[in-house]
C-alpha cells in the first residue's frame, strides 16, 4: 500500500516504523480514561503533515467517534511526536485511522435523537459558522447530561475553542438514555 502526499510520498511500511514505538503510548491515553469513562468506544482518525527531514509538522484529528476530547488530545500529543523517513518528493499528507473499544456497550443514537437541542442552542455554541466538515460525538446519561464528547473536522481545531464548544454543550439537557448511557454522533 502507498500512501501519497500532496507532494511527497511514504511507503505504509515507513509510516508503520514511525508510528508502532508510539503506539503504546497512544493506547495508555485511552486505557486511562477508560478507567472511569469505560464505554467511551470509536475511531479515531489523525491526519499527518510530514516535513522533507521527516519531522511531523502538523497532526490533528480530521475524523473521530469517539467522543472523548481527552483521549483524542492526548493520542495526538504522543503521535506529534513520531519521526519518519524522509518522504520522497518534498512534503507528505496522510491519514491514520485507530480503534478503541469500550469495555460495555451503549445505546446508539442517530443524529435526530439530538437535532432539537443542538439546533435550539447553535448559538451558544458558535460566534459565527461552526468549522467546516465539524463532527461532533457525544455520550449521555439517563439524566440526559452529557458526560463525555469529542469533535473532529476537517481542519485543526483550536484547542481553546474546542474546549469553550465542550463546556456549552455540557449546559444542555438532552433527552435521557433508556440504559446507562447514550451516544451519538452529529454531523454539522
Amino acid at each position: 500500500m502507498q500512501v501519497s502526499g500532496l507532494l511527497g510520498q511514504l511507503s505504509d511500511s515507513e509510516i508503520q516504523r514511525g508510528l508502532h514505538p508510539l503506539l503504546p503510548k497512544a493506547r495508555a491515553c485511552y486505557d486511562a480514561q477508560a478507567k472511569t469513562q469505560p464505554f467511551i468506544s470509536g475511531q479515531l482518525t489523525l491526519s499527518f503533515s510530514v516535513a522533507q527531514d521527516g519531522q511531523s509538522e502538523s497532526v490533528f484529528v480530521v475524523q473521530s467517534t469517539l467522543g472523548s476530547a481527552a483521549v483524542e488530545r492526548c493520542v495526538r500529543d504522543e503521535l506529534a511526536s513520531a519521526r519518519f523517513s524522509s518522504p520522497r518528493g518534498g512534503k507528505a499528507i496522510f491519514q491514520y485511522p485507530l480503534r478503541f473499544d469500550g469495555r460495555f456497550s451503549v445505546e446508539n443514537w442517530q443524529p435526530a435523537m439530538v437535532r432539537q437541542e443542538l439546533t435550539a442552542a447553535r448559538a451558544k455554541l458558535f460566534s459565527g459558522e461552526p468549522p467546516s466538515g465539524l463532527v461532533i460525538t457525544l455520550y449521555v446519561d439517563r439524566r440526559g447530561r452529557m458526560v463525555s464528547a469529542g469533535a473532529a473536522a476537517e481542519a485543526a481545531l483550536d484547542d481553546d475553542a474546542a474546549d469553550a464548544l465542550l463546556a456549552a454543550l455540557k449546559r444542555i439537557r438532552f433527552v435521557g438514555a433508556h440504559g446507562r448511557y447514550a451516544k451519538v454522533t452529529y454531523p454539522w
